[in-house]
């Protein structure tokens, strides 16, 4: 008994690491998931550095045509990804964290669609539409951060007017920018509350488009919501 007990046990250790180990990354285009980006795969490490976190990135290789990627080989449980398309029309999507699942699909935008994205959020933020703005930022900062670095701050400022927030945002001496304040998040978790969304305090989509009475596939062209699955801001 004590015997089976021991093999069981060690299938089990055996099963745990193969699939913390397990792990492929597929690059798609996030308007047409069919279509697969080839693209260059990195490793990032985090440096605390002159007073504020820095991540530095170390290509692991690239994926194929169909943008398909082992990353298994690296071992990297706990570590985070940056992929960046090899064709310049799009985007650096966010970093994600390493899969620990057989094929992970990472999404990228095309330069296009964010700059037509930019554009009707500048004109919602000129014309006081400010929730509307705040959305059409949110959907920017989730499909490529780098694209406009003040998108994420943005976000915050836009739904604090129209939260009647003063003070949505605070500086973070350590992440070197602004950030959420502890304030704004007790207001958006009475919004959420008041509105049947669950009390998280995060400006995620489903609260964005309740605030903004609108969806991002209103502003794609085509009248499609293909929002970006996680939350951009946390």
């Amino acid at each position: 008994m004590t015997t089976k007990l021991s093999l069981f046990f060690l299938f089990f250790i055996l099963l745990q690491v193969k699939l913390v180990l397990a792990g492929a990354i597929t690059v798609v285009d996030v308007d047409n998931e069919k279509k697969g980006v080839k693209s260059e795969v990195y490793r990032l490490e985090e440096n605390f550095k002159d007073g504020r976190i820095k991540k530095e990135g170390f290509s692991i290789g690239e994926t194929n045509e169909d943008g398909y990627l082992d990353i298994s080989q690296y071992h990297m449980n706990g570590k985070k990804i940056k992929v960046r398309p090899i064709d310049e029309n799009y985007a650096i999507p966010k970093e994600i964290n390493c899969p620990a699942v057989n094929n992970y699909i990472v999404k990228v935008t095309k330069i296009k669609a964010l700059e037509s994205l930019k554009v009707y959020a500048n004109l919602m933020e000129k014309n006081g539409e400010y929730s509307k703005a705040a959305l059409l930022y949110n959907e920017i900062y989730a499909r490529a951060p780098e694209y406009l670095p003040k998108a994420e701050e943005k976000v915050y400022v836009l739904s604090g007017k129209y939260l009647n927030n003063k003070k949505p945002v605070k500086y973070d001496m350590k992440q070197g920018k602004e950030v959420i304040s502890v304030g704004f998040v007790k207001d958006i978790k009475k919004f959420q509350k008041a509105n049947g969304i669950r009390e998280t305090g995060i400006l995620d989509y489903k609260t964005l488009r309740k605030v903004s009475g609108t969806d991002i596939g209103n502003y794609l062209g085509e009248g499609r919501d293909i929002k970006c699955e996680t939350p951009a801001l946390k």
